[in-house]
């Protein structure tokens, strides 16, 4: 139930994150711009990871036996 309200608050944060890099691009703040597109991308590729090493060690996955 905890993973849940995680998992939950990091979305939130990440919109958020996608938003004021989106005004700080448009008020031409490039430096934090980039910086939080690192961030952003930086985050996704580390869920992305730990997605599918937790889908490898899932004991209800049977589709590797």
């Amino acid at each position: 139930m905890l993973d849940n309200g995680l998992n939950t608050l990091r979305a939130i944060l990440v919109g958020l994150a996608v938003v004021a890099a989106i005004i700080l691009a448009v008020n031409g703040q490039w430096l934090a711009t980039g910086v939080l597109t690192v961030a952003i991308v930086a985050h996704g590729l580390m869920w992305v990871y730990l997605w599918r090493r937790d889908a490898e060690d899932d004991p209800r996955d049977r589709s590797a036996v």
